[in-house]
């Protein structure tokens, strides 16, 4: 669930703006479960459970990391 988290809050990043400069709201909304599904589903069917906890902190790291960069140099602090 915490893959997921940080997949959606890096989604600004790779979403396109809507009109008026308003984010896609729904977007992340139907994107959540399909997320959430896809990384629990990772996790459970790969063999190798080091690969998978590396594999899942890779994710959670790099999106958290674009998070923080987009709120850095966005404007939005």
């Amino acid at each position: 669930m915490t893959g997921a988290i940080a997949i959606m809050a890096a989604m600004p990043i790779w979403l396109p703006v809507g009109s008026a400069g308003i984010d896609h709201l729904i977007l992340p909304l139907i994107l959540f479960p399909a997320l959430w599904a896809t990384l629990f589903f990772y996790t459970v069917l790969e063999n190798s459970l080091p690969r998978a906890v590396f594999v899942m902190l890779a994710i959670i790291g790099v999106n958290i990391a674009a998070a923080f960069w987009m709120i850095r140099f966005s404007g939005l602090s």
